[in-house]
């Protein structure tokens, strides 16, 4: 996919004239126009096992030529620094020269000229990205220096000379400018006929720049010993990232790049006439009238029947194959993949052109100075009924135009008289690219064991990849996968056998299927609401200085879906607590949503999540704190609470119990840390108790409470066992005795909580009134909402009007779900005339 190989320094530098270079090494003095570097004075070592006391890069764009030279001195400080030592210089003998000056030994005051001592060059090509299925042709020259010692200086001077056919008089550079502990001193240093044409740019961090012109030459000089620290701004686009950096350029504007490659692609594009192209041209023709239908055909023959190999030798890592001579070979880079593309949908009426772009993206590339140096790759972009495709020849498996997305390179230059940049604006995607959804059946019973499917569904590039490797990536992940779950949970089983794997072609999308069966513990019937809560972080502010207002970045294109189906037995009950509603939140460039339904006993929570755009400003997100903090209160939860189960579940329950106690044991005797713990197992224990009381097993029930109220001896202990009772409603005198119990250990805000609902139970309204009120005080800024929520149904019961909702407010604020909870608690009637429980509550109940 290269345009065009990339040299040290990240730079890039072109000129037109005859090519002379060759893979012979030549040695020769420095150019005349090169200068001498005035070493300053260096500072004392800091330690590592090397530094560079000069880094001296000078580039003459004179004699038809851009030649860039570098002298540098390397010291060695230890003995592990040698190992750097050794020398390699890289060059493209179809465009370039590699003239080497010097390399030599400072030692003292003496000069060791290695090259004199009869010392030479291996000269190796080893084409290091074959890998990748790319060829450059570009050759190494290897030096190892003989005799080298710890503190020696090792001096190289050596310059590259390249002439390039394709950019005729212009000139091009990009650099990248650093500062490291090691690195003494640096000087960059520009050469340039004065003939007005060459522009600058500098990003931040820089030296100022010293402008000179003599003899009707320009100089452009960036040096200095020790640059500002620069702390980047954290999640920031590129372009504010952007720092030390020179860039230099003859183009006067985007559309002279354009115009410059324009004859190659017009030329390559044009098929032989009769050829066997040609024919293929006429086939699909044949077989299509629609212009979609046609430009899938020609997008399917050039991606499935044309390899990739990346051709970078000398101009060739700029100027296309022709369309014949790819088709030929069976095998094309991007660019004649692209005349390839681009001469068959001309020739089925499609307006097409070539357009550049990068890979790596090119944020900000519209404040940037124009030329061919920015781009790494190049695609087709055409036009149908109005709609605008970019089309990569190298990819694979793009059958349907409907399902190309625009490309994430932020900017293409198309190949057309007068271009202007155009940035691609990827839209937000219109379905998900991952799906998860769980659905789990204990309709048999909640201590039965409970058939569960699990379903991944895979959109966008990575259902195709998939479904080319299926077997592959059923064994590295899923396989994996499902030996994570089991490990986790002992009593789940999935069928490995029975796991699929399905491609549809039409949505593209590739979905995996999980079938497993439960048993379920009694701890698995609380969702904290970590599987459907809102995505979003907030952001920070930031402490540096360098662009600190630059917005945030966001992933983006980027979506997910989440579904969560649990069908329980039908006497199910008032024990299914769904804690949690409907919400929408849209922050941070993105949009969440939550759905719930409650349909008889079966449970389903859908949410989705899609980016809305790559980034939002600074000042936007921070101000979205607050918002992300309420939408994180709004999570909810959904649970079954085990004191409200039917009869039919009581048998099971008590055995889940008994193996919950039996795996505690186990982990004891293991000297591992316990999966329930003590106050798990009681309060589990205390809660079988109410449900035997709700069913008639009133005898039952007193056995567990006294023994449980025997080995309780803390105040959370006890305070648990009266909390569970008043949520059920149940025993209430025995649950007022605990709380009492527990006050006594330490006035908490929890255990007044708990206190208050019973004396609000059992009628005790001026009790309740005096604990809420201590336990919301005690509670301080952070808040208790069920202790304001307790209280507003208080001064509602008293007619307190004012404030009942001053209280309701609190509680709402601190947790916007406070109703549904209560909703979920066994009904509040009052002593005195069995009234029904507030609004709020007999409305989440489904009214009395």
């Amino acid at each position: 996919m290269r345009l065009m190989s990339t040299a040290a320094m990240a730079t890039v530098m072109m000129m037109a004239s005859p090519a002379y270079a060759g893979d012979e090494i030549l040695f020769e003095a420095a150019p005349s126009w090169v200068s001498a570097y005035k070493h300053g004075d260096l500072p004392e070592a800091r330690g590592g096992a090397s530094r560079t006391l000069i880094d001296d890069i000078q580039v003459g764009f004179i004699d038809d030529a851009t030649q860039t030279h570098r002298y540098r001195e390397v010291e060695f400080l230890t003995s592990r620094g040698l190992g750097a030592s050794n020398l390699e210089f890289e060059w493209d003998p179809l465009l370039e020269d590699l003239v080497v000056h010097q390399i030599a030994i400072r030692r003292g005051d003496e000069i060791i000229d290695l090259l004199a001592d009869g010392q030479t060059f291996e000269v190796l090509r080893r084409e290091a990205s074959l890998a990748e299925s790319t060829l450059n042709g570009r050759l190494s020259a290897v030096f190892y220096p003989e005799g080298i010692e710890v503190g020696d200086v090792l001096i190289t001077s050596v310059t590259t000379v390249r002439r390039d056919p394709v950019l005729a008089d212009k000139a091009q550079a990009i650099w990248t400018l650093g500062d490291a502990d090691n690195l003494e001193q640096v000087r960059l240093r520009v050469v340039r006929p004065a003939d007005g044409k060459l522009k600058t740019m500098t990003w931040p961090g820089l030296p100022e720049m010293e402008d000179d012109t003599d003899d009707g030459m320009r100089e452009l000089t960036w040096q200095y010993q020790e640059l500002e620290e620069l702390e980047l701004p954290n999640r920031a686009p590129a372009r504010f990232r952007r720092n030390r950096v020179v860039e230099l350029s003859d183009f006067a504007d985007w559309a002279e790049v354009a115009e410059t490659l324009i004859p190659y692609y017009e030329e390559a594009a044009q098929f032989e006439e009769g050829g066997r192209l040609a024919g293929e041209l006429d086939k699909i023709a044949a077989e299509h009238a629609d212009p979609v239908a046609r430009a899938e055909a020609a997008l399917a023959l050039v991606q499935d029947r044309i390899r990739y190999v990346n051709i970078a030798l000398g101009a060739g890592g700029q100027v296309p194959a022709a369309a014949d001579t790819t088709w030929r070979r069976r095998f094309g880079d991007c660019k004649g993949n692209t005349v390839m593309l681009l001469g068959l949908l001309r020739g089925l009426g499609i307006e097409a052109v070539p357009a550049l772009v990068s890979t790596n993206g090119n944020d900000g590339l519209d404040e940037r100075l124009p030329m061919i140096g920015h781009f790494n790759h190049v695609l087709v972009k055409a036009t149908i009924d109005g709609k605008v495709y970019y089309l990569d020849g190298t990819r694979q498996g793009d059958a349907k135009l409907s399902q190309v997305d625009i490309p994430d390179f932020d900017y293409a230059l198309p190949l057309v008289e007068g271009a202007e940049l155009e940035r691609l604006v990827v839209p937000p995607h219109e379905t998900p690219v991952l799906a998860f959804e769980t659905y789990t059946d204990y309709s048999a019973g909640l201590f039965q064991p409970a058939k569960t499917r699990m379903d991944i569904r895979f959109g966008g590039d990575t259902a195709a990849l998939i479904d080319e490797n299926w077997e592959s990536f059923k064994e590295q992940r899923i396989d994996t996968m499902i030996e994570s779950l089991e490990e986790e949970d002992e009593d789940f089983d999935i069928d490995e056998e029975a796991t699929t794997g399905v491609f549809d072609p039409e949505a593209n999308t590739f979905t995996v299927s999980m079938y497993g069966t439960g048993l379920a513990g009694v701890d698995d019937f609380f969702f904290d609401g970590s599987a459907f809560q809102n995505p979003f972080v907030a952001f920070e502010e930031r402490e540096t200085e360098f662009n600190a207002e630059a917005p945030f970045t966001v992933q983006h294109p980027d979506s997910s879906s989440s579904k969560l189906v649990m069908t329980f037995p039908a006497n199910i009950g008032k024990a299914l607590n769904v804690s949690a509603e409907d919400d929408v939140v849209e922050a941070n460039s993105g949009i969440w949503t939550r759905d719930v339904e409650l349909d008889g006993s079966t449970v389903t929570i859908t949410t989705d999540f899609k980016s809305l755009d790559d980034e939002i400003g600074y000042e936007e997100a921070l101000a979205l704190e607050e918002l992300i903090e309420d939408a994180d209160k709004r999570t909810g939860y959904l649970e079954v609470q085990l004191w409200a189960v039917p009869e039919s579940e009581l048998e099971g329950f008590a055995e889940a119990i008994e193996r919950a106690k039996a795996e505690d044991a186990e982990a004891k005797e293991e000297d591992e840390d316990e999966p329930y713990g003590e106050a798990w197992i009681t309060q589990l224990r205390n809660q079988y108790a109410i449900a035997l009381s709700a069913n008639g097993r009133g005898e039952e029930a007193e056995t567990i409470w006294a023994e449980l109220r025997d080995d309780a001896n803390d105040a959370q202990s006890l305070n648990q066992l009266c909390w569970d009772k008043a949520v059920a409603g149940v025993a209430l005198d025995r649950a007022l005795e605990e709380c009492d119990a527990s006050v006594a250990l330490g006035r908490q805000a929890s255990n007044l909580d708990s206190r208050a609902l019973v004396h609000l139970r059992l009628g005790n309204f001026d009790m309740a009134e005096a604990d809420y009120d201590e336990a919301i005080e005690l509670a301080g800024e952070d808040g208790i909402a069920s202790s304001q929520y307790g209280r507003f149904l208080l001064m509602e019961r008293l007619g307190k009007t004012e404030e009942a909702e001053a209280a309701r407010a609190e509680a709402l604020d601190l947790y916007p779900l406070i109703a549904l909870e209560y909703a979920a608690y066994a009904p509040i009637t009052w002593p005195e005339d069995n009234a029904v429980q507030s609004d709020d509550v007999a409305a989440e109940d489904g009214g009395e």
